[in-house]
């Protein structure tokens, strides 16, 4: 079964603070060369030896580069720009610790700034995801469509997709939610999540039998799933078969 939060009736979206954030990365032949860096006109600061990567805040700076045995040293000045990826790697952390909210508001600025500097790079699952969280299912819909149609092979997009449809349950829902499913498993055919995924789409499109396999299949492959072994069992009792609901444990 699978539980939606209720949406925030009235509660206005958070407000984040968020400085943009920019990605530094800097190499240099020979190797034995330090890096420092400063806002121009201000002090220098050592950042770290060859090679650099490192995120930082985005803006003007001025790079040095200096060769360690000479001191021989050269100077440059960069103009780092927001990158979308640095707003989607804190919207994940922020969704694993619960804070969809605040996860939100950096899924939509990485999908905002991936559509004017990297469109086809995908951050529209990740918001999808946190959004059928919330239960804003329209929405959640929406982005996870534009997910895969910029991947059209990445499995969790089909998938998550699907859980989207079944749960929103309009009409023709259960069935392209079906349809999502099969792509998902055809794309990761080993993935329980997937197939289980495939199964509770079926049972909600009143394919109760097909779904009972599916599950079955699911099984096959990982036995020990407590979570395909109880949905069999729903799903055998809706058809009836309580005696061989008593069989359905992991």
């Amino acid at each position: 079964a699978c539980a939606v939060a209720e949406r925030d009736q009235g509660r206005p979206p958070p407000q984040l603070d968020l400085p943009p954030l920019s990605m530094l990365v800097v190499y240099a032949f020979p190797a034995n060369c330090r890096v420092d860096l400063r806002r121009p006109g201000g002090k220098w600061e050592y950042l770290d030896d060859v090679p650099v990567r490192r995120e930082i805040a985005a803006g003007s700076y001025e790079v040095r580069v200096t060769l360690k045995p000479t001191g021989e040293s050269r100077i440059k000045t960069v103009e780092l720009g927001p990158w979308a990826s640095n707003y989607s790697r804190l919207a994940d952390a922020l969704r694993k610790k619960g804070q969809v909210d605040e996860a939100i508001v950096c899924y939509r600025k990485a999908a905002e700034l991936a559509a004017k500097l990297e469109p086809k790079l995908d951050y529209w699952c990740g918001l999808g995801v946190s959004l059928r969280f919330k239960g804003e299912l329209d929405e959640a819909i929406t982005c996870l469509r534009k997910s895969v149609e910029i991947r059209p092979d990445y499995g969790p997009s089909w998938q998550e997709l699907s859980i989207a449809l079944y749960l929103r349950n309009k009409h023709g829902d259960a069935e392209e939610s079906v349809s999502c499913a099969r792509k998902s498993v055809a794309l990761e055919p080993k993935v329980a999540e997937a197939r289980r995924t495939l199964a509770a789409a079926l049972s909600v499109d009143g394919k109760r039998d097909e779904a009972m396999a599916s599950y079955r299949e699911t099984l096959a492959l990982h036995p020990k799933d407590g979570i395909a072994w109880h949905n069999l069992g729903v799903v055998v009792v809706q058809r009836g078969r309580l005696d061989e609901a008593l069989a359905c444990h992991p």
